[in-house]
């Protein structure tokens, strides 16, 4: 039985080992050929938290696949709190509608005034990530391929992108806390760099990246 999860509090999202295994075999498969079976085994011993015996004769890169595999995922976690966002507090409470959205009063508790915007250091977000990456080195080229599965979670975006969206109900915060407005799910990225004669180098950067939530706005304002 599990327990329920309060408004407002951080959940974290069940990774799709699967795919993360495949987005895994699909790097070290850049760089190691004709090894199949051992980098499948190889992930499997990784994901798992097993122990893996690689046996075979001289020269056939079990060296190679250890260190690619190990070199090869990384998580990251990041919590941050106290963020600031903007709330206006000349409102009386509202009623909610059929729809749940809040339909406020048409007076105020300062009539003298409209928006009584106030700045305060009460949001949040987290974010949390698997990153995956392959690098290999051919002659003169360096080459570097990065797979991102990511969750990002806050209670008010402002904070990042500096354009002023009020909360839909600055008396009750808690249906804010949802998917961030830059949370990209899943973000590829290829770069290469090639030495030239001469002591130059030509690069190249490839990136690309699942799309961000929006939130549809129907109607007009209600305060």
């Amino acid at each position: 039985m599990t327990s329920p999860v309060r408004s407002g509090e951080w959940a974290r999202p069940a990774v799709d080992v699967e795919a993360l295994g495949e987005a895994l075999l699909a790097n070290l498969s850049m760089v190691i050929r004709g090894k199949p079976d051992a980098l499948r085994l190889g992930v499997i011993a990784l994901l798992s938290g097993g122990h893996l015996l690689v046996e075979d004769v001289p020269g056939v890169a079990k060296t190679l696949v250890v260190k690619a595999v190990a070199a090869s995922l990384d998580y990251v976690y990041i919590s941050t709190d106290h963020l600031q966002r903007r709330l206006d507090r000349n409102l009386f409470a509202p009623t909610i509608d059929a729809t749940g959205t809040p339909i406020f009063p048409k007076t105020r508790p300062n009539p003298t005034i409209a928006n009584l915007s106030i700045n305060e250091s009460t949001a949040k977000s987290r974010y949390q990530a698997v990153v995956t990456s392959v690098q290999a080195r051919y002659g003169r080229l360096n080459a570097q391929a990065t797979y991102t599965l990511a969750w990002n979670k806050d209670d008010d975006s402002n904070e990042r992108t500096f354009n002023r969206e009020t909360a839909l109900n600055p008396l009750d915060l808690s249906p804010e806390y949802t998917w961030a407005k830059q949370d990209a799910r899943y973000t590829v990225s290829v770069s290469g760099v090639a030495g030239l004669p001469g002591g130059f180098a030509f690069g190249v950067v490839l990136l690309a990246r699942s799309g961000l939530p929006y939130t549809a706005v129907i109607g007009f304002g209600r305060r």
